[in-house]
């Protein structure tokens, strides 16, 4: 199994975001903070900008305040306006800047944590908390200064090809095969990028229920994310009660417990894509 190529590169950054803060607290003269203070400049907004990509967009109104919509309201990164508002109010660019501002504002104050487990994939929250928050800022205050939305109209362009020379040659008409072969092709790299897109919102998900059950940390590193990151072979629910040191018969449970929990979590928010 091939690793998320969009979460392989939001890692790899991480990492770097990561190392470059424990280096800057580490540094022993302003000479050597100052250059990390720069690297992690560079590194940070690198990673802002592929995070703003991974956002979510769940617009609330006061019925889903009372009703179980209300629960995605407590995810911090988590858009609570249409991604069509935010796109047409042109506002990610600056909530982007001062996602960068803001950290790096808190690695002056020594404020940014750096956790001992899982530290990639909680920093790449945290930016992206930052982003989102800025995001609902940014709409709230359009909202309040009555910006009014509406549909943007749709343009069909009809374009005509125009013939050449090469018309007339018989070798360089395409054939209906050629054309199935692209199609096919394209369809194949469109299935990957979905499947990479799907996987990354279920890692997302992981990751959410471990910083508010860290409890459950040790039972979704062995069920889901050795599988998903290290590419591993789905374990055994034996295998996996030996680790927690439980009973088959409790790790059966709560295996059929958390993959029915984290499909419909996934299902949901797969219904949010259309």
């Amino acid at each position: 199994m091939i690793m998320n190529k969009k979460y392989k590169a939001l890692l790899d950054l991480a990492k770097k975001v990561c190392e470059g803060v424990m280096n800057y607290y580490d540094s022993k003269d302003e000479l050597e903070k100052q250059k990390m203070y720069m690297f992690l400049w560079e590194q940070v907004y690198l990673l802002a900008q592929l995070c703003s990509e991974t956002i979510r967009y769940v617009e609330t109104n006061a019925s889903d305040e009372a009703s179980g919509k209300k629960f995605v309201t407590t995810d911090a990164t988590v858009c609570l306006y249409s991604k069509d508002i935010v796109h047409a109010i042109a506002c990610m660019p600056e909530c982007i800047h001062k996602a960068v501002e803001t950290f790096l504002k808190k690695l002056v104050e020594h404020k940014i944590e750096v956790a001992d487990e899982y530290a990639e994939a909680k920093m790449i929250r945290y930016v992206k908390a930052l982003i989102a928050g800025n995001l609902n800022n940014a709409a709230r205050q359009a909202k309040k200064d009555d910006f009014k939305y509406s549909n943007p109209t749709q343009t069909l362009v009809f374009e005509e090809r125009m013939k050449s020379d090469k018309d007339s040659k018989k070798d360089d008409i395409p054939t209906n095969a050629s054309f199935l072969r692209d199609e096919k092709a394209e369809q194949r790299v469109e299935e990957a990028e979905l499947l990479d897109d799907v996987i990354l919102e279920f890692l997302d998900i992981l990751y959410a229920h471990i910083e508010n059950h860290p409890e459950d940390e040790i039972f979704i590193r062995e069920r889901y994310l050795e599988v998903l990151e290290n590419h591993k072979k789905i374990k055994k629910g034996k295998e996996i009660a030996e680790t927690m040191h439980i009973s088959g018969a409790a790790i059966s449970k709560k295996i059929a417990k958390y993959d029915a929990y984290f499909a419909q979590l996934l299902k949901e928010r797969l219904k949010q894509w259309r």
